[in-house]
């Protein structure tokens, strides 16, 4: 150390800093300050790389010579010091440089660009990156570029994937071919089964969520459960053609509460055929849970101005929502209406200003839309969007006449017409005379994944940098966590009253309150164990604390 100058020795190891400062006659002695930090080789850490698209001995299905997504996912050791700083693949001696969205991130190594084959048959991809310091790794793959083909049918989750009532999400990678203007449809179809047959006896919220070529997770399809059974059901997905290609990691996810768990089997048929774009881009703009009726926070969804890329030639918002909780009486709660789940609502979707369409959320679930029948609970009752053994419903609004202005923007307007007079924020809310109680965990809810479907028969539309979308957001600190005796919660939500409902693992209900600002709470009497809090206010938020 030379005044304030640190100089390296170049040997690897941990560094530690410590400053001092004595005291005198006037002051005390300062306390002593540690610094510490690791001093690594860069060319002693390989990169991991797994090539994902196209997947290696596999077939590319291409009618005619079109450009391809090439994809790949990295990950080093330290990342948070070690830079990919030049990722590209090598195939037929062309060097093709892959880019990221999210360059360096540990949790997001997606690169990809595209490539335009000038030839059928077999081809050699070599992938380089080079990380700080000018360590370079390197990966081979080969794949056959082919336009003899037929229909498709791949299986990907297969019972590998299990969710129980302690596990609520599984992670699984799956080959899918490579295409570009090959098939024209693309069925999911999902059985629902269950470990053992012990099938959770209540109808359980969950689905899957598949990765795109950018790292971004989003939902494919949402599933609802049916009592204590299992069944099937199928959904086109084909405007997902361009991200179910190659190495896709696929997410399970249920919140179960007993049983043995679900092991679903989830297969893909692929109907050859000629589409009318060969390029689809999905970009997920909303996946949240959001309150329903909220005296202080009606419309809690985010506005998007939503700018189209160059080429695109048609577009859609493509929605899911389902609508839950309702009045149980189970606890003494009460919301207006048996919102969200039994409450026929209608929805409007503005786009630059203007109301263009409305969605109904309504579903009529005897006879079962997806046959499953019968089966226990209450399964013949119409829902806000779903049914027992059934995928969620799927809307579609045209977005493509706004193409020519440059941008939608995109206002998701719950029903204006409703309010939860039961929500802890409405001010005429009073325990024991418009409800049991105000602080109930039933208020209505409504979960919302909402998506752009960009469709182009260029292939920039899918690398083009989508438009990123800030999401309204709020924080909650809880404390101590592990906690023995008192829980303590803070918030800088801005709109009145969070909602809590802690639940343990058994998925029961242990406390349920409100507060604004802040708020201690006893949990003494609580056993040692896991706990889920749930929060809701503009959006819901799932914390996990431990007892002791």
């Amino acid at each position: 150390i030379e005044g304030n100058i640190l100089t390296l020795t170049g040997e690897v190891g941990t560094v530690s800093l410590k400053a001092t400062q004595a005291g005198n006659d006037e002051w005390l002695a300062a306390p002593d300050v540690v610094k510490t930090f690791e001093v690594i080789d860069p060319m002693a850490y390989s990169t991991d790389i797994t090539i994902r698209r196209p997947y290696d001995a596999t077939n590319v299905y291409l009618p005619e010579l079109k450009p391809i997504i090439l994809n790949v996912s990295l990950q080093v050791e330290h990342a948070d010091a070690l830079l990919f700083e030049d990722v590209r693949c090598t195939i037929d001696g062309e060097d093709v440089v892959l880019s990221t969205d999210a360059p360096n991130n540990p949790d997001n190594g997606y690169f990809y660009n595209y490539w335009a084959p000038a030839r059928y048959g077999e081809h050699t991809m070599t992938v380089s990156v080079t990380t700080s310091g000018g360590n370079v790794t390197t990966k081979t793959s080969s794949f056959n570029i082919t336009k003899d083909y037929d229909d498709v049918s791949v299986t990907t989750i297969n019972g590998d994937l299990i969710c129980t009532p302690s596990i609520h999400s599984a992670i699984g990678n799956y080959v899918m071919p490579t295409h570009v203007g090959a098939f024209n449809n693309i069925k999911a179809h999902y059985d629902h089964n269950c470990v053992d047959g012990l099938c959770d006896t209540y109808d359980r919220v969950g689905g899957v969520k598949v990765r795109n070529y950018r790292g971004q997770w989003m939902e494919l399809f949402r599933y609802t459960t049916p009592f204590g059974g299992e069944c099937e059901d199928n959904v086109d997905v084909t405007d997902f053609t361009s991200v179910l290609q190659g190495l896709v990691e696929f997410e399970l996810y249920f919140e179960s509460w007993n049983g043995d768990g679900y092991c679903p089997t989830l297969t893909f048929n692929m109907t050859k055929g000629d589409p009318e774009y060969d390029y689809a881009n999905v970009e997920e703009l909303w996946y949240d849970i959001y309150p329903f009726g909220d005296y202080n926070k009606q419309q809690p969804v985010p506005r998007v101005k939503y700018f189209f890329t160059p080429n695109t030639e048609a577009a859609k918002l493509k929605l899911i929502t389902t609508g839950h909780n309702w009045s149980s009486n189970a606890n003494d709660t009460y919301n207006t209406g048996n919102a969200a789940e039994f409450y026929e609502a209608t929805h409007n979707i503005n786009i630059n200003g203007v109301k263009e369409y409305d969605q109904h959320l309504w579903r009529t679930c005897n006879p079962n839309p997806a046959g499953c029948q019968p089966q226990a609970g209450t399964w013949t009752y119409n829902r806000s969007g779903w049914c027992p053994g059934s995928i969620a419903m799927v809307w579609d609004f045209d977005l493509t006449k706004h193409i020519a202005e440059g941008y939608a923007d995109l206002f998701y307007e719950f029903d204006p017409t409703y309010f939860d007079e039961c929500h802890p924020n409405h001010p005429n809310c009073v325990d024991g005379f418009t409800c049991t109680r105000c602080d109930a965990p039933d208020n209505p809810v409504l979960r919302v994944s909402g998506k752009v479907v960009s469709l182009s028969n260029q292939v920039n539309i899918l690398t083009e940098v989508p438009t990123l979308v800030e999401k309204e957001t709020f924080n909650v600190d809880i404390f101590p966590n592990p906690a023995k005796s008192t829980l303590n919660f803070s918030s800088d939500y801005e709109y009145g009253k969070l909602s809590v409902l802690i639940v343990n693992a058994q998925g029961q209900e242990v406390r349920r309150f409100t507060f604004d600002g802040s708020r201690s709470i006893d949990v003494s009497d609580l056993s040692s164990g896991v706990y889920f809090v749930k929060i809701l206010g503009n959006t819901m938020q799932t914390k996990k604390i431990v007892i002791r």
